[in-house]
C-alpha cells in the first residue's frame, strides 16, 4: 500500500513539473521560480533512497516480476525531470549571458546617429538656456491667474528647441506644485474636434487633481458639445455655460490648484485649427488660476492666419498672448561645440581635417562658415546623421570637407544633388592640363582650331547656376547660397587634383555612389600592402585584367610615405607595376618628390634604384624613361646615375626583353628608341644608337631574323610604290652587300638560312643595285620576298 502511495505522489510530482515545464517553459530559467518544486522533488528522491536501499521498513512490488518496483521507474522519471530542469537552467543562464554579450557588443556598434528628440531635462541643455527657463519660470509664478487665465507665447523657428524650452520649463513649474497638461493637437485623428480633444485630457489630468472639479468640466464639456442643438440644449440643462465656467473657476481659486496647459507644435496646423486653438485659449477655456503656454514658429502662424483671412494680419496673435517670449538665436560657438562633440564615429585624422573646417574663419574676407545654412539644430543633426551614414562606406576613401559638403547640398538642395549625380560632367569641366573640375561657364569655351575634339565635348556644357535659376527656380539669395557650396567642392582657383577631393575626375563618382567602383583598392588594402602586411605581387598577378591598374597608379602617386621603409615598399609596388601592367607610368620626378623628405645619400639611391632595375622583369616605361632624348626623363635619373650608367640600365632592360621572348618588331622599336641624333641634319640616318652592347645584340638579332623573313631589311614606305631602298637599320648596321654576307658568315647563318635560295639571290640583286644607283630607292619588281606596301 505505501509502494503504491509513494509511486501516486512521485507521479503527481513529475506530471506537475511536467506540466510547468511545459507550460511555464520561460520562467524556468529563474531559480528562484524554480527552487520550491525541485526541493520537494529531491525531498521525495532523498527518502526513496534511503528506504529503498538502507531501511527494510517497505515493502516494494517488483514491475512483471523483475527486480524493478514501480516505485523506481517513478522516481527514475523524476530525476528525467529535474535532469530536464538543470538543462533549462544552464541553457538560459548561458543564453542571458550570450544575449549580455551581445547586447554590449550592439551598444559598442549601437547606431550613433544623433536624434532630434526634445531634451527631458536641463543635463542635456547643450544651447545653455536653462537660465532663459528659470526667468520665464519665475515670470509665471508671478502671474496673477484670480481674474481669468493668462496666456504666454515661446516663438522660435522651426527646429530650434522649442519642445526641449518647454521641457525645461515644465520641469521647474512641476516643482513648484504646478499641473502640467500637454496638449498636442498636431497628433490627432484629422476627424476629432481639438476642443473635444482638449476637454478630454484636462477631465483625465483632473480625475488624478480634484474630482468634483473634474466632474464640473466633464458637465461643461457636454455644454460646449451641445451649444448646437440651440432650443433642445437649454432643456438638458438648468445651468448656463458661463455659469459652469465660472464655478470651475471658484473651484479653482477656492481649492489653490493651477494649472499649466501647454500647447505645442501649433505651427504644424492648418489655419482653421490654430484659430481653434486660439479660440480655446482665450474662449472656452479661459477658467481662472489656468495658464496657457503656447509654442510655435511666429512667423509660419502668421502666414497660415493671413493666407485663409486677409483681414488677420500680423498683429492678429497678439489678441491672443499678453506675453511673447522668442527663444534666443543659437550662438555660433554652441553650434559648433555641438557639431564637434558629435564626430567621435571618424577616425582621428578626419576629426582634425574635419574641425579645420568648421572652424576655418573666412569672415574677414567676407565669407561665412560652412555651417551657415544648416539654421536649427533639427537639420543640424539630420546633416551629420547622414553625413556618418556615407562616411562609414567611404571611410578613408575621401576628403571628409568635400564630403560634409556634398551631403549639405543633398540636404539643402536635393533637385540640384539629384542633377549632379547623374550629369555631373554636362556642368563641370576640367580646363587644359588641370586634373581637376571647375563650374563651366562661357569663358572656358575652346575653338575647332585649337582643340576640335574638346570643342565637340563642349557643345553639351551647361552653366550649373543660370540651370537652376531657369529650371528649379530658385532665387537669388538660393543661388548665392548654393554657389558657396560649389566653390568649396569645386574650387575656382584650383589647378592640380588633390587626392581622393571631390574636383579630382577620378573620384568624383564615389561620392555619389557612396561606394568604391569594381576598379578601386581599398586604401586600407593599399596601406597593408605598403606596410608590408599584404603582399603587392600575388595582388597584382592576380589581376589578370589590368583593372585595378588605374586605381594602383593613382594611390602610388598620390601616397606619401612616412618612413624609409614605407618608401622602399612603395618603389617596389611601382616598379614590380611597370613590369606587370601595360599603361602605369610614373615620372621620375614623380618618384623623386616621394624622397625628398628621407636622407638618402647619392650612392645609396643609384643602389635602391639599380636593384628596383635588375631584380624586376623588363618595364617599357623605365626603359623608356632612360632613353637619351630631350623628350625623356633622362635628365632627372643623371642626378643619380651617370650617361654610362644610365646606358648599362638600358643594356640590362634591353636584355631582359631578348629573354622574355619579345618579337623582333618589338625589339627594333626598342632599339629604335635607343638611338640619339648625331648629325645637324633632322633625317631618319641622322639618329644612331652609341650603346655599343644594344646595337650589337640587337645586330645580331636582326640577322638571325632574316633567315626567315628578309622583308625586315627592306623598307616599303616609299611614297613612290614601285621604289624600294634597304631599311634604315640595314644601312646603319652593314651598309652594303658584302659587310651583311661577311657578317653572316661569321656567325655561321648563311648554311642556316631557312629562307629559300631564291630570296637571298633575289636581296643580293636589289642590294646590288641599289649600290650602283648611288643608294637611292629604286624601283624593283620582287618575286619571291613577300613585300607588302601598307
Amino acid at each position: 500500500m505505501i509502494d503504491y502511495l509513494v509511486s501516486m505522489c512521485v507521479c503527481i510530482v513529475c506530471i506537475t513539473i511536467i506540466i510547468y515545464i511545459r507550460k511555464l517553459k520561460p520562467a524556468i530559467t529563474n531559480w528562484i521560480t524554480a527552487i520550491y518544486g525541485v526541493t520537494f522533488a529531491l525531498s521525495i528522491i532523498l527518502a526513496w533512497g534511503f528506504d529503498r536501499f538502507i531501511s527494510n521498513k517497505w515493502h516494494f512490488l517488483p514491475l512483471f516480476g523483475t527486480s524493478v518496483a514501480i516505485v523506481d521507474v517513478c522516481i527514475l522519471t523524476l530525476f528525467i525531470v529535474l535532469t530536464i530542469i538543470a538543462f533549462y537552467n544552464l541553457r538560459g543562464k548561458q543564453n542571458k549571458k550570450g544575449c549580455q554579450c551581445e547586447d554590449n557588443e550592439n551598444s559598442a556598434k549601437e547606431d550613433s546617429m544623433q536624434s532630434d528628440r526634445p531634451i527631458q531635462n536641463e543635463v542635456d541643455d547643450k544651447l545653455q538656456r536653462s537660465p532663459f527657463a528659470k526667468k520665464l519660470i519665475n515670470k509665471i509664478e508671478n502671474l496673477d491667474t484670480s481674474e481669468g487665465a493668462r496666456s504666454l507665447a515661446i516663438t522660435a523657428s522651426w527646429g530650434n528647441g522649442k519642445t526641449s524650452f518647454l521641457n525645461l520649463v515644465k520641469n521647474g513649474l512641476q516643482k513648484d506644485k504646478y499641473y502640467i497638461v500637454d496638449i498636442i493637437p498636431w497628433n490627432l485623428n484629422p476627424e476629432k474636434s481639438i476642443t473635444a480633444h482638449f476637454f478630454e485630457e484636462i477631465i483625465k489630468a483632473f480625475g488624478g487633481i480634484d474630482n468634483q472639479i473634474a466632474r464640473y468640466l466633464k458637465q461643461y464639456s457636454d455644454m460646449l458639445a451641445s451649444v448646437n442643438l440651440g432650443f433642445f440644449s437649454s432643456i438638458f440643462s438648468n445651468i448656463s455655460l458661463p455659469a459652469m465656467a465660472q464655478k470651475i473657476s471658484e473651484a479653482m481659486i477656492n481649492r489653490d490648484i493651477k494649472v499649466v496647459v501647454v500647447f505645442d507644435d501649433i505651427d504644424r496646423l492648418e489655419a482653421s485649427e490654430i484659430e481653434e486653438v486660439f479660440r480655446i485659449i482665450r474662449g472656452s477655456a479661459n477658467f481662472k488660476n489656468f495658464i496657457f503656454i503656447s509654442a510655435f514658429d511666429k512667423r509660419y502662424v502668421q502666414q497660415a492666419l493671413q493666407n485663409s483671412n486677409a483681414a488677420f494680419n500680423e498683429h492678429y496673435i497678439e489678441k491672443f498672448f499678453e506675453m511673447e517670449f522668442p527663444l534666443p538665436e543659437i550662438r555660433k560657438d554652441r553650434i559648433e561645440s555641438i557639431i564637434l562633440d558629435n564626430i567621435s564615429w571618424m577616425s582621428e585624422k578626419d576629426q582634425t581635417e574635419f574641425q579645420k573646417y568648421i572652424t576655418h574663419d573666412t569672415s574677414w574676407m567676407g565669407g561665412v562658415s560652412p555651417y551657415a545654412p544648416l539654421t536649427n539644430l533639427r537639420i543640424i543633426y539630420r546633416w551629420l546623421n547622414s553625413l556618418k551614414y556615407k562616411y562609414e562606406i567611404l571611410r578613408e576613401e575621401c576628403v571628409i570637407s568635400d564630403l560634409a559638403d556634398l551631403e549639405m547640398l543633398n540636404l539643402l538642395y536635393p533637385q540640384v544633388y539629384t542633377l549632379l549625380a547623374s550629369e555631373y560632367e554636362t556642368f563641370f569641366e576640367c580646363e587644359s592640363y588641370q586634373n581637376t573640375y571647375k563650374l563651366w561657364d562661357e569663358s572656358m569655351k575652346v575653338s575647332s582650331e585649337s582643340d576640335w575634339i574638346r570643342h565637340q565635348k563642349q557643345k553639351t556644357k551647361r552653366n550649373l547656376l543660370n540651370h537652376c535659376k531657369d529650371e528649379f527656380k530658385m532665387s537669388s539669395v538660393q543661388i548665392q547660397r548654393l554657389n558657396t557650396i560649389l566653390e568649396r567642392i569645386v574650387p575656382k582657383h584650383r589647378y592640380h587634383g588633390e587626392p581622393k577631393a571631390f574636383s579630382n575626375p577620378n573620384y568624383t563618382q564615389r561620392y555619389f555612389d557612396s561606394i568604391l567602383a569594381q576598379t578601386d583598392i581599398p586604401q586600407s588594402k593599399f596601406d597593408d600592402m605598403v606596410a608590408g602586411k599584404e603582399s603587392y605581387k600575388e595582388f597584382i598577378e592576380n589581376d589578370k585584367d589590368q583593372i585595378f591598374s588605374h586605381s594602383l597608379l593613382l594611390m602610388c602617386f598620390e601616397f606619401r610615405p612616412k618612413n624609409l621603409n614605407e618608401l622602399r615598399n612603395l618603389l617596389e609596388i611601382i616598379f614590380y607595376a611597370f613590369c606587370h601592367y601595360d599603361r602605369f607610368g610614373l615620372s621620375y620626378y614623380t618618384i623623386r618628390d616621394k624622397m625628398y623628405s628621407f636622407d638618402l645619400s647619392k650612392e645609396d639611391k643609384k643602389t635602391l634604384f639599380s636593384n628596383l632595375i635588375i631584380n624586376n622583369k623588363f618595364s617599357n616605361h623605365v626603359y623608356m624613361s632612360l632613353i637619351p632624348s630631350s623628350y625623356s626623363e633622362r635628365q632627372g635619373w643623371l642626378d643619380i646615375f651617370s650617361k654610362e650608367e644610365c646606358n648599362h640600365m638600358m643594356t640590362i632592360l634591353f636584355d631582359k626583353a631578348i629573354e622574355e621572348g619579345y618579337s623582333v618588331d618589338e625589339l627594333s622599336t626598342l632599339y629604335y628608341y635607343a638611338k640619339e641624333k648625331d648629325k645637324e641634319e633632322d633625317v631618319e640616318l641622322s639618329y644612331v644608337c652609341k650603346i655599343e652592347k644594344i646595337k650589337n645584340t640587337y645586330k645580331k638579332i636582326l640577322a638571325q631574323s632574316t633567315l626567315k623573313n628578309l622583308s625586315y631589311l627592306i623598307y616599303t614606305q616609299h611614297p613612290d610604290d614601285n621604289k624600294f631602298y634597304p631599311s634604315t637599320n640595314f644601312v646603319q648596321l652593314w651598309g652594303d652587300w658584302d659587310s651583311f654576307n661577311s657578317y653572316m658568315n661569321e656567325l655561321g647563318l648563311v648554311n642556316e638560312q631557312a629562307s629559300p635560295a631564291d630570296d637571298w639571290i633575289e636581296f643580293e640583286t636589289f642590294i646590288k643595285e641599289w649600290e650602283s644607283n648611288n643608294k637611292v630607292p629604286i624601283p624593283f619588281s620582287f618575286n619571291h620576298i613577300n613585300i607588302s606596301k601598307n
